[in-house]
Formats: structure tokens, sequence, C-alpha cells
């Protein structure tokens, strides 16, 4: 063993008597050292760093949000007979005062949803505890594929402008 050991057998402290050889073991030490001090440092996060806003919605639009609810038309919901059922029909929830603004007179009547992407028609409903200004659409509805048509995935927002159907 006269200098020639692999590092799996280099152990501190070792001599050439005890299978390792000690002079090859400050030279690794070294170039170990040296190797990551050569690494780059670790990015480290500014969390400080404010988001940028999405833009304004216009005085027709409202913001859409999509959401999941528990009983969907997911693969592992539709393969239940006993949750299928639960699962509601797809319709854009809005605040009761966004639905009479673009003159839709009852809860159920259909509307025109149009994003940038596609038009979409849905029977309105109404729920308070949705903010004003905010359009919901539940993802993965039976027989429908609204939520798909109308996201922008490459917008950090979509808006969408909802009209009545008469």
């Amino acid at each position: 063993a006269s200098g020639t050991g692999s590092l799996s057998t280099l152990k501190p402290g070792l001599t050439e008597a005890d299978g390792g050889d000690a002079e090859a073991v400050p030279e690794l030490v070294d170039a170990a050292s040296a190797a990551m001090a050569a690494a780059p440092a670790l990015h480290v996060w500014d969390r400080s760093t404010p988001a940028v806003p999405p833009d304004a919605p216009d005085a027709y639009s409202l913001r859409l949000v999509v959401t999941r609810t528990l009983y969907d038309a997911g693969s592992t919901a539709a393969s239940s007979p006993a949750i299928a059922a639960l699962a509601e029909g797809v319709a854009l929830v809005v605040h009761p005062s966004d639905l009479s603004r673009v003159g839709v007179a009852h809860e159920g009547d259909d509307v025109l949803v149009t994003s940038a992407q596609s038009t979409v028609t849905l029977p309105a409903r109404t729920d308070t505890a949705i903010a004003p200004g905010t359009a919901l659409i539940a993802f993965a509805r039976p027989g429908s594929t609204a939520a798909n048509e109308l996201l922008d995935a490459t917008a950090p927002v979509t808006d969408v402008r909802v009209e009545t159907t008469r």
C-alpha cells in the first residue's frame, strides 16, 4: 500500500502499516475543500419582493375562480354509483348583485360566459358567500368542460364577461 490506495480505504489518521497512505490523506482533503469552495452558493429566496398585481378587470368583467368540490365527475366519484349521483351539474355562481347587474332576472337562467379563450352557456346561480366581482365555476362537473374551455393557463388570472341570453 504505497500511495495507490482508493478513497474508500483512506481514513484520516491511518498509517501505511494500518493499510492507508498517510501522505495522500491531506492531499485528498485539500482537493475536496477546493471543490466545495468552487461550488456556487445556494440561492436564498428574497420574500420581500412584491408580487406583480394582475390588470384590473373592466366594468363588465368578473374574475373567474375555478374550484374543486368533494363530489365531482372525477374517476373516483364517477366509479361509485352511490357517490356519482351527488355531483351537481355545472353552473356559474356569482354574488346576487353581479347577477342583477348583467340583467339576469331569475336564478337558473342561462348566461353567456365569455373569456379570451371561449364562450360557453351556463345556468346562473347566486351565493352571497361569493365576493362581488367574482364568478365561480366548479371543475370536473358531469357532462361539462366549461372550466377547461374558459381558463387561460398562460395568464395569471382569467376575466370573463357574463351576459344574459335574452
